[in-house]
């Protein structure tokens, strides 16, 4: 049979060959080929269950965290346009880091240039700021609602009470106050380069994850 394990914040085909495929619910690691998934963000859902999501599939997955059956599965192969909808209806183009609140799971959709959501019914939105499938100008605005642009959203954090969203962004750190739909940049220029400083006077390279600590991300 083939199988697949979590190895290295990937799923790899242990024995046969697994081509990219879709997942569909009612299936487990231990016993399905998972095929070149490349889960890149994992998270505590709603429920106490596990989000992965998978960019190679276009697909969010919510597994038991004790089983590890899949218990629901988000989006498809089939399309790239960022649909939102039910969790059959609901498309992703490359969901990638994903963090999840009491109510809510965030997921950021790298190249919808969006930050999308799953709520504890099974339904798929998205956070309203921004403009959801169109790439930004230069390194993406601040602002409020669609006058905002992400540049490449890949890691997210969240406060305990889900009002506000850190992101590693392109170049940069930002800041997502969800009351407001106001995107704020609070480190980085939007340059790539390595040089410390206050606010957007700092510089990375494509920083891969975010967390909060007392606060602060």
């Amino acid at each position: 049979a083939v199988q697949a394990q979590i190895r290295n914040s990937s799923i790899a085909c242990t024995t046969g060959s697994c081509g990219t495929q879709e997942m569909s619910r009612n299936t487990t690691a231990s016993r399905t080929a998972f095929g070149h998934l490349l889960p890149h963000g994992f998270a505590s859902g709603t429920g106490g269950n596990l989000f992965l999501s998978s960019p190679s599939t276009r697909q969010g997955l919510v597994l038991d965290s004790f089983t590890y059956l899949t218990l629901d599965v988000f989006g498809s192969l089939k399309t790239t346009a960022p649909v939102d909808g039910s969790k059959t209806e609901a498309r992703f183009q490359s969901p990638s880091g994903a963090v999840g609140t009491s109510l809510t799971t965030f997921v950021a959709d790298t190249l919808n240039f969006c930050i999308r959501t799953l709520d504890s019914s099974g339904a798929v939105g998205t956070v309203p700021v921004g403009t959801p499938g169109w790439p930004p100008d230069q390194f993406g605005n601040d602002g409020v609602g669609s006058s905002a642009q992400f540049d490449h959203p890949v890691a997210l954090a969240a406060t305990s009470d889900g009002g506000t969203i850190y992101i590693a962004d392109g170049n940069r750190i930002r800041r997502v106050d969800l009351g407001r739909s106001e995107l704020t940049t609070i480190a980085g220029s939007g340059a790539a380069g390595y040089s410390e400083g206050v606010g957007t006077w700092a510089e990375f390279s494509r920083p891969m994850g975010v967390a909060l600590s007392e606060g602060n991300a």
